[in-house]
């Protein structure tokens, strides 16, 4: 990417170098890799798995609502991912704190991939 807002990636349509569009809510799913893969007709080694981890540490007198971990997943997801499947989370409280844990498998096109690597349009 060059940065100049022009190019255009499937998956992230909005947002900016400087401030980049975190990977939609509704396309993270627990369903497995493989199962994605069939449902699109696609062969897993079309892709590239990336495993994504997300963890959120929160005082609980700080606490007013527990944050969203999946939009901490999000966050870290990389570019060009197609799908992140195999979604999990956990949960971990005592008297101070809540520590939040989720997990997943991006899927990210290797045709993608090898643009984003190359330079190539």
């Amino acid at each position: 990417m060059s940065g100049t807002g022009t190019d255009i990636d499937p998956y992230r349509t909005a947002g900016t170098v400087e401030e980049p569009q975190k990977f939609p809510l509704e396309k993270i799913t627990s369903m497995s890799a493989n199962n994605y893969c069939t449902s699109r007709s696609k062969a897993l080694s079309a892709y590239d798995a990336v495993p994504v981890h997300a963890r959120k540490v929160t005082k609980i007198d700080a606490l007013e609502t527990y944050p969203n971990i999946l939009e901490e997943l999000a966050k870290v997801t990389p570019p060009n991912t197609e799908r992140v499947t195999d979604y999990n989370f956990a949960i971990a409280m005592n008297n101070f704190t809540v520590i939040q844990y989720a997990t997943g498998t991006a899927l990210i096109p290797k045709a993608a991939q090898r643009k984003q690597n190359t330079g190539l349009k």
